[in-house]
């Protein structure tokens, strides 16, 4: 392969990867026999994964979404603390007074308001906010993935079959 260009056909698997991020289904699309086969050996391929990182980097620069970007909406989630919803006398802030931490950690606003005649015959109008937060479970949980605090282990005891045995009598 002169100069280290791609093949029309690794083109398009390269195309097609960065749609779905999955090789199986890229080489199927592109036109390979056997993608379960050739998956393996097109991400293997040098030119292939500089082609691949390079087009990930110019898509992160163009979107301006970032691994840091990621991770500081994940942190906002993660460490999202409900009491600064509200001012110094308790009164929950207007939502247009959220701070940019706060915003980024809900994920739906309902308002609902409802007419009531009181017992003078006046109608008013209560307003009641229902705010919807991003879990921050799932945010730990992907963040502590990233830093790789997590390990995934089985603790599998094995026990002889006559040992098995002894302690059930």
């Amino acid at each position: 392969m002169a100069g280290g260009k791609l093949t029309p056909k690794q083109k398009r698997f390269v195309e097609e990867y960065l749609i779905s991020l999955n090789a199986t289904n890229a080489a199927r699309i592109a036109g390979f026999k056997q993608p379960q086969v050739q998956c393996a050996r097109l991400l293997a391929n040098v030119r292939i994964q500089q082609k691949i990182n390079q087009a990930v980097k110019q898509r992160s620069k163009r979107t301006e979404i970032t691994q840091d970007r990621v991770l500081t909406e994940l942190g906002r989630i993660a460490f999202f603390d409900p009491r600064r919803l509200f001012d110094e006398h308790g009164n929950f802030k207007d939502v247009k007074d959220l701070d940019e931490d706060i915003a980024a950690c809900i994920s739906g606003i309902e308002i609902v308001r409802d007419k009531v005649k009181n017992d003078e015959g006046e109608i008013t109008t209560t307003e009641t906010i229902k705010l919807k937060f991003w879990n921050k479970v799932s945010a730990n949980h992907l963040g502590g993935k990233h830093l790789k605090m997590f390990k995934e282990t089985v603790d599998v005891n094995v026990f002889s079959h006559e040992e098995t045995l002894k302690d059930l009598e």
